[in-house]
């Protein structure tokens, strides 16, 4: 498998494709999620490069995690490379925001999914709050759009 560079397009790519397939597929939800977040061009990849990259890991956790009514956290190993990969404290606030949307997708935050996203929080120094209050600040300027007369 390819290592991309560090804060590169693909190395954000890798962090999100992880979390998209960490309960072991792709959901339609989240495929739709991908588009309506715009994750793509948030982090300067084409969507048939971030696909390549998710399916890869989709490919490769199904054969470790075995049965996808039972998954667990990838190996650590794997997860920490993925997410040392991405050092620049802006872009990885990013990420976390936009994984945030994308484990919520499907509708349900599975066991797996939440341990990978407390995780990453936790490797990278940020929090909950903190990535909260960033989508709420992103999402600000269109609600006070909304309220001008």
């Amino acid at each position: 498998m390819h290592t991309p560079d560090t804060d590169s397009p693909e190395a954000m790519a890798g962090v999100l494709a992880l979390v998209l397939v960490a309960d072991t597929t792709l959901s339609s939800e989240e495929l739709q999620a991908l588009d309506e977040l715009g994750v793509c061009d948030r982090i300067g990849l084409a969507h048939p490069a971030f696909m390549a990259i998710a399916r890869g890991f989709e490919a490769r956790l199904a054969q470790r995690v075995g049965s996808p009514d039972a998954p667990r956290l990838p190996d650590p190993a794997l997860v920490n490379q993925v997410l040392d990969r991405v050092h620049n404290p802006g872009l990885r606030l990013l990420v976390a925001r936009l994984a945030a949307g994308l484990i919520v997708a499907d509708g349900r935050v599975r066991g797996v999914e939440r341990r990978l996203y407390l995780h990453m929080l936790s490797r990278w120094g940020l929090s909950e709050w903190l990535v909260a209050e960033a989508i709420r600040a992103e999402r600000r300027p269109f609600a006070d759009a909304l309220a001008e007369p």
